[in-house]
């Protein structure tokens, strides 16, 4: 169909300026800075539907086409380019509307000097607490990382793919559990954090890289890097990265890459016996053509089977997933793979193992064009509101901490597309920042049972009752309580 591929063309010519013009407008944003939430979407649909599409027209992409077992006809090619740039359009329009505060800190020189010093003060206290759930967590998520290793070296791994749902779930394991290893991604970023940035700080996060890669897994540590980036930038008081930022993502992404090649084998190889076969995807010489990038073709296959071949969306009923999905299987024998009303089942189309659909994707199977439009407005609200409460208001150093988090997790929530993986990524990445913030409130009350001349000898439990994580004003009157207390004692 030569008319419906020059129609598709000019719809390629016409995405990439269109993403180009919503760069410029972003860019002269008064909000804009790399934490704005619209900022990792700009990247992501970037290269996944800008970039990408052009590249898969001049090389002909067919591997994934292939192995999947679909081929998508020009109009679904062209509902695709549509589909995306209308879901950029709805997200820009959100986030740039909600987000449009900057996040302004103070220089370090008078009233600035000062927000310097408190906040200096603020890192002191959390040193405790931090080394505190570090040493309750840590040792959990390292061995689950390593239980991984185990599991991948021996090829005896306890997850299992559901051929008829394309949905992957634990048969023996926990799944609380096997994921517990991600509550490291904000355990190194806090370190380095605390550590002010200095080389020594950065040594957890060298070490999680090292334990990841032998996993296999490459997200998190793109995360770990983004929220150690957003976090230096915000203590910088800059908007976007320097060159050691940018030195340290691009780390990231050479690591990221060495893991594709061989599914963290080499690694293994260096500390335990590793007898796994690795299965590498299709051979092809083609740039970018691999599955790390393939939203496009994922995209593609969604608008293929919803609704032409299943005959109906599922009107966000997927969501219900996030009901069923804390329950571990163990608990619950019946419980249901995916969400526990299907209205389809993608395997019937095709073989859609590993795909992810971003955000698009996600809202063309709930409900079409409308669907789009709701799902980009959705996650605009988000972390476009998100964005604003952090700017809006004087924020503790946690908040800080759980805010740099959130946006670093975009990179998975905007590929996944879904509500669920906003949620799944609370427990892990939000939970070891809200275990910090709950320590010293257990142990300042454990204190309190205390002989109360044991509390006034003792600062460090003082400190305790004016955490790190009060207002700065709030903070000052217990802090002034506190002296005028120790005065009266005095007399």
């Amino acid at each position: 169909m030569p008319g419906a591929m020059a129609v598709h063309d000019i719809l390629l010519t016409f995405g990439v300026l269109l993403f180009l013009g919503i760069c410029w407008i972003h860019a002269r944003h008064p909000a804009a800075s790399f934490c704005h939430p619209l900022t990792i979407y700009l990247a992501m649909h970037g290269i996944v539907f800008a970039i990408r599409p052009v590249l898969a027209r001049i090389y002909d992409y067919q591997a994934l086409y292939i192995s999947a077992g679909f081929q998508p006809s020009p109009a679904e090619k062209i509902t695709v380019l549509l589909a995306a740039d209308l879901a950029l359009v709805v997200f820009a329009a959100v986030t740039l509307r909600l987000a449009r505060q900057p996040i302004r800190l103070h220089p370090v020189t008078g009233q600035g000097q000062e927000k310097e010093q408190e906040r200096e003060w603020q890192r002191r206290h959390l040193w405790m607490p931090f080394l505190l759930v570090a040493a309750l967590i840590a040792p959990i998520a390292i061995a689950s990382a390593l239980s991984e290793w185990r599991e991948a070296a021996q090829n005896a791994s306890t997850m299992v793919l559901d051929r008829a749902t394309a949905v992957g779930y634990n048969t023996t394991g926990n799944g609380w559990f096997a994921s517990s290893q991600l509550a490291l991604v904000p355990l190194v970023a806090t370190f380095a954090w605390l550590g002010r940035f200095r080389w020594w700080s950065f040594a957890p996060f060298a070490l999680f890289c090292l334990l990841r890669a032998g996993t296999g897994g490459r997200g998190p540590i793109i995360i770990a890097a983004c929220a150690i980036v957003i976090l230096y930038l915000l203590e910088r008081g800059r908007k976007w990265p320097d060159w050691r930022s940018c030195l340290l993502i691009l780390a990231s992404a050479l690591a990221f890459n060495a893991i594709v090649l061989d599914r963290g084998k080499s690694v293994r190889e260096l500390f335990i016996d590793d007898r796994a076969e690795i299965h590498a995807e299709r051979e092809t010489t083609k740039p970018f053509e691999h599955m790390d990038f393939a939203n496009l073709e994922f995209f593609e296959f969604a608008v293929h089977a919803v609704p032409g071949r299943s005959g109906t969306h599922d009107y966000f009923l997927h969501n219900l997933q996030i009901f069923t999905e804390p329950v571990p299987r163990v608990w619950w024998k019946d419980k249901p793979l995916g969400p526990p009303i299907a209205m389809y089942r993608l395997p019937d189309f095709g073989r859609p193992y590993g795909f992810t659909y971003t955000v698009p994707g996600i809202g063309w199977m709930a409900w079409g064009w409308p669907g789009v439009a709701i799902q980009a407005a959705l996650f605009g609200l988000i972390f476009g509101g998100l964005h604003r409460r952090f700017a809006r208001n004087p924020q503790p150093p946690l908040a800080l901490l759980g805010f740099a988090m959130m946006i670093a997790s975009t990179i998975v929530s905007y590929r996944d597309g879904s509500l669920l993986t906003v949620v799944r990524v609370l427990p892990f990445y939000i939970g070891p920042i809200g275990a910090i913030w709950l320590a010293p409130r257990l142990l300042s009350r454990q204190s309190a049972r205390g002989p109360a001349s044991r509390v006034a000898a003792a600062p460090e439990i003082a400190g305790l009752r004016h955490p790190a994580w009060q207002s700065p004003t709030r903070r000052r009157r217990t802090l002034a309580a506190y002296a005028q207390g120790r005065s009266g004692a005095a007399d």
